[in-house]
């Protein structure tokens, strides 16, 4: 993070904590009890330096104004049903979120001390199948992200606005569900 100055590592506790820690020297950052605002999935740490929250069980996805200093306050919530996954995507400048059903992107508005959630309605895409779970890069391809459901493994196109499982490896997820989560090693592109 340039924002931080350093490497930070991000956790969520489901219904009670969000946090950011400094990765080298633990540091708490940025600490929540999230119990108001629902349950925690999935945690993105934005350029500005906040963070954004995927809520299944609320059905939300938060932004925290988490460059404002430990604690502040102020978040603001859009509903996304089934919310699981959030990728920001540094070329598109949005944060993609994944929900039960859609995935969709968000460009961030308001300001750093009062950031906001604006749903992009041209990007908004059904899920091939229901029960979206995972959303990450696919390493190696700029412009690909893995995306999980609870019965198979896609990748995303956010050029061609495209989902695929015509890539190298798919038949070893072909027989698989309700996968939690999957990715590929930089290096090898050996599949996770």
């Amino acid at each position: 993070s340039d924002f931080y100055g350093g490497y930070g590592a991000l956790t969520t506790s489901s219904g009670v904590f969000v946090g950011l820690i400094d990765y080298e020297t633990g540091e708490r950052l940025y600490s929540r009890d999230i119990t108001p605002e629902n349950t925690s999935h999935a945690i993105e740490l934005l350029p500005d330096g906040n963070l954004a929250v995927a809520s299944s069980t609320g059905n939300t996805v938060t932004i925290y104004a988490a460059s404002q200093g430990d604690g502040n306050g102020y978040y603001q919530q859009y509903t996304l049903a089934d919310a699981h996954g959030l990728l920001w995507d540094p070329d598109l400048q949005v944060l993609w979120a994944l929900g039960g059903h859609q995935l969709v992107a968000f460009k961030i508005g308001g300001t750093v001390e009062e950031p906001t959630l604006v749903l992009q309605e041209d990007m908004v895409y059904d899920l091939p199948t229901e029960g979206g779970h995972d959303l990450y890069p696919v390493y190696g391809e700029e412009d690909e992200l893995w995306v999980t459901t609870v019965s198979d493994a896609y990748h995303f196109n956010t050029d061609t606005r495209t989902f695929t499982t015509d890539y190298d490896g798919y038949s070893a997820f072909e027989a698989h569900e309700n996968m939690k989560a999957i990715g590929n090693q930089p290096f090898s592109d050996t599949i996770v």
